[in-house]
C-alpha cells in the first residue's frame, strides 16, 4: 500500500480559504437563488452543501485520508462511544487481496437476518462516522419494531480504498468474497442474507449481482441456491458519465458534483494515481458493466428473482445521479415515484443533525421491517420500488 505524505500547514490554510471564499460567495449570491430555486431545500443545507463541495473539490488526498479515519479505526470509535465490544469478521480466502480483509458487525453476530453493507465515497473515501451511526440507529430500530435484540444486524466490509491500495476490480472480488464467506463459512442460507449499499457502495452491490448472474473471470465465484433475501441501494452509483441532464438541473443542489466524480471514477478504473494534478475534463466510461450497471441492456438482469427476493432503490429528486438511476432502474421495471433530496439523503439527514426522520428513512425501516417478515423463497419476481423523501 502506497503511502501518503501528512498535508502542510499551508495546505491546510489554503483549503480554509478556498472553503471559505466558496462560502462567502453563496451567501453573496443567496437572494438569486430565491428566484431560480436552484439550491438546496433550506438556507442550512445549502451552506452545508457548499462547504462539502468545495472541501472535495479543493482538499488534496493528503486532505482527505487525514480528515477522513480509515473504516476500521471509525468502527472503533462508533463501539467506544456506543459502549459496545468491538467484533468483526476476518473474511477467508485464497486470494492475495483477501488477506487481511475485515467486515465490522454493528449488531449480534447471531441475528436471524444479516444485511452485508458496502459503503460509498467514490471508491476511494472510508466509511464516515456518519454512516455507521447512521446503521447503528436503523438496526436498533428494527430490532425495536420487531420486539427483538437480534433479529437484524449489519456488517460493513471494510474494503480496500483506490487508487493508493486497490483499484478496480479488487473491491468486487473482497465484497464476493465476504458474500461467500458468508454462505460457505459461517453457513448462513441466502435467505438470511441482504445486500445493501450507497452511492459506490450501492454501485458494488449491482456488480455483485452482476457476478453472481454471470461470473465475472478473476473474481471468486458466489453461488446462491436460494434467493438472497432482499438488495437496499441508496443513491447507487450506476454510470461514470456526467451527461445526464440531472449533472446540469442539480448541480447547485448536492453535495457532489461533476468535476469529483470523474476523479473518482478515473482513480477507481486505475487510470489516475493519488498524486494527479491532472483536471479530467472528458466523459469517464469504462465499457464494462460490472463497473456501471448502468451500460447493461434488460436481458443481461434475466433470472435475477433467482438470485434476489426483493428490490428496493432509493435516489433523490435533487442530486446529480437522479437521472442514470431512474432511467437504470427503467429497464428493470417501469413507473418510478420522485421527491426533492440530495445524494444518499438518509445518511446525510444524520450529517445535518436532524433529529425528525425524514420520509426516506420512515420508508426504508418499512421496507426492512417488511423484508425481516417476509417467508423466505415465496417471493414469484423482483420487486423493484423506490423510497424518497421530500
Amino acid at each position: 500500500m502506497a503511502n501518503i505524505s501528512p498535508p502542510s500547514t499551508s495546505t491546510w490554510l489554503l483549503l480554509a480559504a478556498r472553503v471559505l471564499l466558496a462560502v462567502i460567495f453563496r451567501l453573496l449570491t443567496t437572494p438569486i437563488r430565491w428566484f431560480t430555486d436552484s439550491g438546496a431545500a433550506t438556507f442550512f443545507e445549502d451552506i452545508f452543501f457548499t462547504v462539502f463541495r468545495a472541501l472535495l473539490r479543493h482538499a488534496s488526498f493528503a486532505v482527505s485520508r487525514a480528515i477522513f479515519k480509515p473504516t476500521t479505526e471509525a468502527y472503533g470509535e462508533l463501539c467506544r462511544k456506543t459502549g459496545r465490544e468491538a467484533r468483526s469478521l476476518a473474511v477467508q480466502g485464497k486470494r492475495r487481496e483477501i488477506e487481511g480483509l475485515k467486515a465490522h458487525w454493528i449488531g449480534e453476530e447471531a441475528a436471524e437476518v444479516v444485511v452485508l453493507y458496502l459503503h460509498g465515497g467514490g471508491y476511494t473515501q472510508p466509511a464516515s462516522p456518519d454512516h455507521l451511526t447512521y446503521l447503528d440507529g436503523l438496526t436498533k430500530d428494527i430490532n425495536i419494531g420487531t420486539g427483538s435484540t437480534s433479529s437484524i444486524s449489519f456488517l460493513v466490509l471494510a474494503y480496500s480504498l483506490a487508487p493508493e491500495q486497490a483499484v478496480y476490480p479488487t473491491q468486487l472480488r473482497q465484497a464476493a468474497a465476504t458474500l461467500d464467506h458468508l454462505v460457505n463459512v459461517s453457513g448462513r442460507s441466502p435467505s438470511s442474507i441482504m445486500l445493501s449499499g450507497d452511492s459506490a457502495g450501492g454501485a458494488l452491490a449491482l456488480a455483485l449481482l452482476s457476478h453472481i448472474l454471470h461470473p465475472k473471470a478473476g473474481v471468486p465465484r458466489v453461488e446462491v441456491q436460494v434467493p438472497l433475501r432482499g438488495v437496499m441501494l441508496f443513491s447507487p452509483w450506476v454510470s461514470f458519465s456526467t451527461a445526464f441532464n440531472s449533472y446540469e438541473r442539480n448541480a447547485e443542489s448536492d453535495t457532489l458534483s461533476a468535476y469529483i466524480l470523474k476523479k473518482w471514477a478515473t482513480m477507481y478504473l486505475g487510470e489516475m494515481d493519488a498524486d494527479s494534478k491532472h483536471q479530467v475534463t472528458w466523459d469517464v466510461k469504462s465499457n464494462d458493466v460490472y463497473a456501471e450497471a448502468y451500460l447493461a441492456d434488460p436481458q443481461w438482469w434475466s433470472g435475477l428473482n433467482h438470485v434476489v427476493e426483493s428490490m428496493l432503490v432509493w435516489v433523490g429528486g435533487k442530486e446529480l445521479l437522479h437521472d442514470p438511476v431512474t432511467e437504470f432502474v427503467s429497464k428493470l421495471k417501469k413507473g418510478w415515484k420522485r421527491r426533492d433530496e440530495a445524494h444518499i439523503g438518509p445518511i446525510l439527514n444524520v450529517s445535518l443533525g436532524n433529529k425528525t426522520k425524514r420520509g426516506s428513512q420512515l420508508a426504508i425501516e418499512a421496507w426492512l421491517m417488511e423484508r425481516f417478515n417476509a417467508v423466505s423463497n415465496k417471493s414469484p419476481a423482483v420487486r423493484l420500488r423506490t423510497a424518497i423523501a421530500p
